[in-house]
């Protein structure tokens, strides 16, 4: 007997059930789904704001203990501890998250480690969410020049690479592995999935959500929300997470050879950029045109079981004091980064 989709009949006789007992047991599953949508905001958005005290005790404490101008002058060592940083701050605190949510909610898994399902779907995800790594750089660049035209400008924490060999070392582990591998687990992995059973797309957009929240300025959240979208969606469908992990490392460590390359001095590094950066873009639209048109072909899995509108399912992610807390503070460090 299946109640969810309104067949509402015992199995002797096929007595129909009474019409109020039907709307009463609809109101109580749109209650249960409110209150799980709720919990599962209210643990990601209590995440993000123990990522907020542990980045605050954190520059407390090297300011206390004396490194801060150390921690400034001397940018291998400032890689070095923000690499660490980047594990305690943003994976400790989502896997803690995943946890209470499987705890509470009875999830099998919070993070899709095992292999694509589909090989040949995932190896077009690669190329395809490259070149939407790529576009995202050009919209931003786009965005940051129309905002100069309006009065205001928009900049992101500096970062100043260390130089040398042992400095390219450490800015490839904390930004190409270590960075990429963290945001992937809580965003494509604790973030996602568990909202999955309540939409797709609603969780594909929560997370992304999420993921452009945390970067805390408005050169880098834009294109996080595209690229989270984009991610999530590959994410889902290959089954995997493996692919947006490797795209979230090439992407990371396209920027961090340009930011190399441009210590050199040489004129043609800006346009050796320009066109790997548009020859991305090109291979990428041509992979996402397979990518939909295989995508399309394999066995789709059903949406979700939900009776709450969108509306409904937003308000209960968004609107609760953890999540709340956390995107306030978020818009505020947001803010400091506009001039």
């Amino acid at each position: 007997m299946n109640m969810d989709n309104g067949d509402f009949y015992e199995n002797s006789g096929q007595t129909e059930i009474d019409p109020r007992e039907a709307a009463f047991r609809l109101r109580m599953k749109a209650k249960q789904q409110k209150k799980e949508i709720r919990f599962i905001g209210s643990m990601l958005g209590g995440a993000i704001v123990l990522y907020i005290i542990i980045t605050n005790v954190y520059a407390l404490a090297l300011s206390v203990s004396g490194l801060r101008s150390f921690y400034l002058s001397n940018s291998t060592f400032q890689f070095a501890l923000d690499t660490v940083m980047t594990v305690a701050g943003i994976l400790l605190p989502f896997l803690l998250a995943g946890r209470l949510i499987k705890m509470r909610c009875g999830h099998p898994f919070l993070v899709p480690t095992a292999p694509p399902s589909d090989t040949g779907l995932a190896l077009l995800s690669v190329p395809a969410g490259l070149g939407l790594c790529m576009l995202g750089n050009v919209i931003t660049s786009y965005i940051v020049s129309f905002s100069k035209l309006i009065g205001h400008e928009f900049v992101s924490p500096p970062l100043n690479y260390p130089e040398g060999v042992s400095g390219l070392i450490v800015s490839v582990l904390r930004v190409v592995l270590i960075a990429a591998f963290c945001e992937e687990l809580a965003f494509r992995g604790v973030s996602l999935q568990p909202l999955r059973r309540h939409g797709q797309w609603f969780a594909v957009v929560c997370s992304a959500c999420l993921f452009g929240l945390l970067h805390g300025n408005l050169v880098q959240a834009p294109f996080a929300l595209l690229v989270g979208i984009g991610f999530g969606w590959i994410c889902i469908k290959t089954g995997s997470i493996w692919p947006t992990i490797l795209i979230h490392f090439l992407n990371n460590l396209f920027s961090v050879a340009v930011s190399y390359l441009s210590m050199t001095g040489s004129e043609n590094v800006t346009v050796v950029e320009s066109v790997v950066l548009y020859g991305l873009i090109a291979i990428g639209a041509v992979c996402a045109v397979f990518f939909v048109r295989r995508m399309n072909r394999s066995r789709n899995e059903p949406d979700s079981d939900s009776i709450l509108l969108p509306r409904q399912k937003a308000a209960a992610f968004f609107l609760n004091v953890p999540m709340l807390i956390a995107i306030g503070y978020m818009i505020f460090v947001t803010a400091k980064y506009v001039n």
